[in-house]
């Protein structure tokens, strides 16, 4: 890569020990001072720019709660649905403004003035790019693991950025008349046109690497079992319990839901009646009724057991042939 380099040394004859030839310290070491280095000045263009390069970069975010609703595979196939969990998937979207030049000497700079015009001068290139570009955050729940290119995660608790879908659109010549809030406005704009297919991307992207699975938790092992039409046994929290099938009824925008839970003590059972509706649509409760309904931690445990199975069942009567597992009640 260097055009030419030409480095002069002086040669001595060899001396004995302790000899101190006048000619290699007086001529040839000052010799020794004047090496001559010449390096084309565009030798290493291809690494480092051939002058200083400043750059801005602005950068805008938004947080979307809830902005792209993923739900992650189970894989009941053996129900006849597509039995899925469901969970919020936040997004961050973001549009960036990017903004180089080559500065032609130490006074150069990016801005003219304090309104945010650029500085423009004769022989310096100024360019500007937008970047758009959209991350995918999962929020986990408590007892909840996240499988990611086979590596698990236990105990998430913090959004965790999973993947990325960036855009860089096409570069463009700064104007001596447009300020920077000007370009900033144009990068947003633009944004509009590539969002959606970024969400798709995002999302077929999620749902090919990103599995949910439920640590230990036999409630989902249980709902498995009855959503194929069969009473179940499973233990939680220290207690053992069996549910009966669930009876629904879809009427109208409701769901009512029946049926029977009980507590498996060590002297005899504990058997629970419940009758819950829901909403067909959105799949929130509307009446809740459970007998005997009393307070102590068995029988709210009875009826939050009754909730989560009463309601899923009532989601996949309500759906057409895919339903999502409400997990939210999973605590």
């Amino acid at each position: 890569m260097l055009k030419h380099l030409i480095l002069a040394v002086a040669v001595t004859s060899t001396v004995g020990c302790g000899d101190q030839p006048s000619s290699l310290v007086k001529g040839d070491a000052a010799r020794l001072n004047d090496l001559e280095f010449t390096v084309d000045n565009l030798a290493f263009d291809a690494e480092l720019p051939a002058r200083p390069r400043l750059s801005f970069r602005s950068e805008w975010q938004k947080v979307h709660a809830g902005s792209l609703g993923l739900a992650l595979k189970l894989g009941w196939s053996m129900l006849g649905v597509e039995a899925e969990v469901d969970q919020t998937i936040r997004t961050v979207s973001a549009s960036l403004l990017d903004v180089s030049k080559n500065a032609s000497d130490p006074s150069s700079r990016i801005f003219r003035d304090e309104h945010g015009h650029f500085e423009i001068r004769e022989g310096e290139t100024l360019t500007g790019r937008c970047e758009y570009a959209l991350a995918a955050q999962l929020k986990l729940g408590e007892d909840a693991a996240i499988v990611v290119a086979g590596i698990k995660v236990e105990q998430g608790y913090e959004d965790a950025k999973l993947l990325e879908v960036t855009v860089a659109d096409r570069l463009f010549e700064i104007s001596r008349e447009k300020t920077l809030a000007d370009y900033e406005g144009e990068c947003r704009a633009g944004f509009k046109a590539f969002e959606e297919g970024m969400r798709k991307d995002l999302a077929a992207a999620l749902k090919s690497k990103v599995v949910i699975e439920r640590v230990g938790d036999s409630r989902i092992d249980a709902l498995q079992t009855l959503l194929g039409g069969q009473p179940v046994r499973f233990e939680h929290d220290g207690q053992n319990w069996e549910i009966e099938p669930v009876n629904h009824q879809v009427n109208g925008n409701s769901v009512a839901t029946s049926g029977r839970i009980k507590q498996l003590g060590r002297w005899g059972a504990r058997s629970y009646e419940f009758h819950h509706q829901f909403d067909a649509s959105t799949s929130k409760i509307n009446h809740i009724d459970l007998v005997p309904r009393g307070v102590d931690q068995v029988d709210q445990m009875a009826l939050d057991l009754s909730v989560f199975f009463a309601q899923n069942v009532a989601r996949r009567a309500a759906s057409q042939g895919l339903f999502t597992v409400d997990a939210s009640l999973l605590r």
